[in-house]
């Protein structure tokens, strides 16, 4: 699936979509046919991550602008508060559990 480029403040359409953008700094992408994450300045700092059409929230603050970003991504007001350090856990498993199926598949 190809990557839309949009505005900020138009990107949560792409969220709730489960679809691929590139924003200012803010961007979202399937990592998995199963995960789907939204990072706020690279992959430190995962915003929100959906996983079997279940959404979670890192919740912690780390700036007014990625709390800006959170906002204007968000999925909406269903989703379960995590760290951000579970998110990027989310995230880290469904690579390595690709990487295995991959390699599994070889």
């Amino acid at each position: 699936m190809p990557v839309t480029r949009t505005s900020n403040q138009r990107c949560r359409v792409h969220v709730r979509a489960c679809e691929p953008f590139k924003a200012s700094h803010l961007y979202g992408e399937r990592i998995t046919s199963r995960v789907y994450a939204v990072f706020s300045y690279g992959p430190h700092w995962p915003l929100f991550v959906n996983v079997d059409g279940r959404w979670f929230a890192n919740t912690e603050k780390y700036s007014p602008t990625t709390t800006r970003h959170a906002s204007y991504a968000s999925p909406g007001s269903r989703y379960t508060p995590i760290t951000c350090e579970q998110a990027r856990n989310l995230v880290r498993f469904a690579q390595q559990d690709a990487a295995m199926q991959r390699a599994a598949a070889a």
